[in-house]
């Protein structure tokens, strides 16, 4: 069954929609952890995983998890209300371990500096975004020391925003191949570190919500290219692979230009709303559903 998208506030932007329900149908849907390439499922999973990572109340994350048959290894962070810096969590059952971050919160000051920061500087031989560096270092000996005590399972690292900028970090650094799902990821770093990252895992689906703003920062060049295996839906909210930049203009125009008279009711600008993080997980869920459904 299809879902509906949730609406176009700016509530929606940073927080999960009202009522969500994660995981929903998970012990009809597994996650397939053995996965050599794309599975929308998977897909799917890693969405409600990054939306999860925005919740305020560890307790009722650790139900969610729990509820689709996921122990909460480690939370990440300082969780809560007022609470400041990086944020995420790391779940296992005997088949799997993701790793899920947080993406930019509106009430914390600390994630827009964060942002900004969007000086390039060394690492390994490679330029990175400096603000994403400091904030995955703010809770890296957290993350390895978790994923040292549960080696031998496959890894996924996720997230939303902030938290797919984080998620495509970890996944450079970990030292063992794992899989990647981002929505609505910044770029990170440049070439050196994009080809790093390849030689390490092909397994990398990079999803964008019709032109999502947030995609399309920093600007590319020799500082800052993408990395992975785009996964583009459309105004129709269809997934296409590989669609041109003449393409995504257009889908674009006709997107916005669809958009004006929401605008004109205080909605978010059409390419920032497309970022929220609960459209991300209807989108492919639905997409899933989809398929699902056609076979």
């Amino acid at each position: 069954m299809l879902k509906p998208l949730p609406g176009d506030t700016f509530d929606n932007l940073f927080y999960p929609p009202k009522g969500y329900k994660y995981f929903e149908s998970a012990d009809q849907n597994p996650l397939l952890p053995g996965a050599k390439g794309f599975e929308p499922v998977n897909s799917w999973w890693m969405a409600d995983c990054s939306l999860l990572a925005y919740e305020q109340d560890p307790d009722y994350v650790r139900s969610c998890l729990k509820g689709a048959g996921l122990e909460t290894e480690a939370l990440l962070g300082e969780w809560g209300p007022g609470h400041r810096g990086t944020e995420g969590f790391i779940a296992s059952n005997a088949s799997v371990v993701i790793v899920a971050f947080r993406g930019t919160e509106k009430d914390d000051p600390q994630d827009a500096l964060t942002d900004a920061n969007v000086i390039p500087t060394e690492e390994n031989g490679c330029k990175v975004h400096w603000g994403f560096k400091l904030a995955l270092d703010q809770v890296w000996a957290a993350v390895t020391g978790t994923l040292d005590r549960l080696r031998g399972r496959p890894v996924f690292f996720t997230g939303h925003s902030l938290g797919a900028a984080l998620g495509s970090l970890a996944a450079w650094r970990w030292d063992v191949d794992s899989t990647l799902y981002t929505y609505g990821s910044p770029r990170v770093g440049n070439p050196a570190f994009r080809d790093q990252l390849l030689a390490k895992t092909r397994r990398i689906y990079r999803f964008v919500n019709c032109q999502d703003a947030v995609t399309q920062v920093p600007l590319e060049g020799p500082s800052y290219t993408h990395v992975g295996e785009e996964k583009y839906f459309d105004r129709k909210g269809q997934l296409n692979d590989a669609m041109s930049r003449l393409g995504r203009w257009w889908d674009g125009t006709l997107g916005m230009w669809g958009h004006r008279r929401a605008l004109a009711h205080g909605a978010p600008e059409f390419f920032l709303g497309n970022h929220s993080p609960g459209r991300y997980a209807v989108l492919t869920w639905n997409h899933y559903a989809s398929g699902k459904d056609a076979r």
